[in-house]
């Protein structure tokens, strides 16, 4: 999977848990949101963190934007 892949899978997966919490929020009380949005967003978070990264220098491309065509750091292409 490439890092264009891996970017729409996480902007997607953050607009449905954006979805979710108002869903959630309005129908069932502020316990069971929680205890259902808060282990989504555990698993959003070790995604982010282990898949936006440069593939050639492994360090992180700090914030999930739509424009990263370069790594910050070794400035090498983005596939």
């Amino acid at each position: 999977m490439n890092i264009h892949q891996k970017k729409r899978i996480l902007f997607a997966s953050l607009i449905v848990l954006f979805f979710l919490v108002s869903i959630l929020g309005s129908v069932f009380s502020k316990d069971i949101a929680l205890s259902v949005i808060i282990p989504l967003l555990i698993v959003w978070f070790v995604l982010y963190i282990k898949w936006w990264k440069c593939p050639h220098c492994n360090r992180s491309l700090g914030r999930l934007e739509h424009d990263v065509t370069h790594c910050k750091y070794c400035g090498k292409e983005l596939e």
